[in-house]
């Protein structure tokens, strides 16, 4: 999707997070002894367990193996049991991790198996197979279980000291990448990237209409409220490949402000047309926010980047009171109340990880991530691209206009708007 509102953020980082815009070290989170870390848990925010509970046939040990334990029918895998990856996904990571380090073996050649044992860590055997020098090494991946494990760099010494001191065989570390800040500042890195492109339209990408390779040009197909507000409730809906142009990488054509009210003007008027009238009302609400945020200047100084729609700030920040329910922390985000991230953390270590992030990430990201007006702006933009083409996305927006309508009143009665918020 190319519009700006930066929706940022990957789902399974919020998997990782808690009560700091970053990333905590997770229990797949890879600080490794030969490669560098990868942020990844189980994928499905809000709930780890939902994500982890796999069938037995993907863990990688039993948690008990005594056969006269009455509860061996029920046999927790450690899948479950230490809440990580299912090694089915973990695998293709993990190989994955590797691939850059030896650049020169194809990934057909570089295998990655599950190790027995490991109740503190996560054993992995990788073996690359250098075909070109004939050569074959094998490599141990070892991800800390547990957070109170996370101290590795004690762990591995005896291997560095049998390397310098003696002739006695012992694996040769590669790599050691241990650091909270090295993921934080790397996923704020992909942010900031993101953030960087611009494009004149906002739209889809799209291949040509007569050619679909991977070596083709990628071109924008601009968007059209009529079409993608589904309101001729037709699916899927049919792209004009022909109307496509070239990315840009350029200032946008037309105010993004400008835009969201006329793509809302046109579909209201369409509905009207075609005798939907509660749906017309509903852009009503949503044409009386977007004008509203164009007139104040909210959108000033806002461009149309490259992003995801599952790239959205509430997927990396992650705040939970001891008796909230993960499950259904991730529905609410996006409307709550300005989340706490907006506080000071209370650690030195968070502060420090928090102000990584921030500082990676940029001023832009700063600016759009946390002030709550854009994360309104963000749930404008997902009615204005979806319609209201069921309960949910009714719910959704309607639950935006009553937030902004109390916003709002407190921008108003400020002396300058732009101090309530960062």
């Amino acid at each position: 999707m190319v519009y700006q509102d930066i929706f940022k953020g990957f789902k399974w980082v919020a998997s990782q997070t808690r009560r700091v815009l970053g990333v905590r070290p997770a229990h797949d989170s890879l600080p490794i002894a030969g490669g560098s870390p990868d942020s990844n848990s189980c994928s499905k925010p809000g709930s780890v367990k939902a994500a982890c509970e796999k069938d037995s046939d993907d863990s990688d040990e039993e948690a008990d193996d005594d056969p006269d334990d009455e509860s061996d029918a029920e046999s927790v895998t450690s899948t479950i049991k230490y809440e990580q990856q299912p090694f089915t996904e973990f695998e293709p990571r993990a190989s994955a991790l590797a691939r850059p380090i030896w650049p020169n073996v194809s990934a057909g050649d570089i295998t990655v198996e599950r190790m027995e044992g490991g109740y503190s860590n996560r054993i992995t055997r990788i073996t690359v197979d250098d075909k070109i020098s004939g050569s074959k090494a094998e490599y141990i991946l070892r991800n800390p279980r547990f957070d109170s494990m996370m101290n590795m760099e004690d762990d591995v010494t005896p291997l560095v000291f049998l390397e310098r001191h003696t002739t006695i065989l012992a694996p040769r570390l590669s790599r050691i990448n241990l650091s909270r800040k090295t993921a934080a500042r790397e996923l704020a890195g992909i942010y900031r990237q993101l953030l960087e492109t611009r494009n004149a339209v906002p739209g889809f990408t799209v291949f040509p209409e007569d050619d679909r390779s991977v070596q083709a040009s990628v071109l924008v197909w601009p968007f059209d409220p009529l079409q993608t507000g589904n309101l001729d409730r037709t699916f899927p809906v049919v792209r004009d490949r022909l109307s496509a142009t070239p990315y840009s990488n350029s200032a946008p054509a037309q105010h993004v402000g400008g835009m969201l009210v006329e793509a809302l003007k046109s579909r209201q008027a369409a509905l009207l047309a075609s005798g939907r009238q509660f749906e017309a009302a509903i852009d009503g609400k949503l044409l009386g926010v977007a004008s509203d945020m164009h007139a104040e200047g909210w959108f000033d100084n806002v461009g149309y980047s490259f992003v995801n729609r599952d790239l959205v700030p509430h997927n990396i920040i992650e705040w939970l009171d001891d008796d909230d329910d993960d499950d259904d922390d991730t529905q609410r985000n996006e409307y709550l109340p300005e989340p706490r991230t907006m506080e000071e953390p209370e650690t030195p270590e968070a502060r420090e990880l928090k102000q990584i992030f921030d500082d990676a990430a940029g001023p832009e990201y700063v600016r759009f991530a946390y002030n709550p007006v854009y994360r309104l702006a963000r749930a404008l933009i997902v009615a204005v691209l979806d319609g209201m083409d069921g309960n949910e996305p009714f719910q959704r927006a309607m639950r935006m206009v009553a937030e902004w309508s109390k916003r709002k009143q407190e921008i108003a009665a400020a002396e300058d708007p732009m101090d309530l918020f960062p």
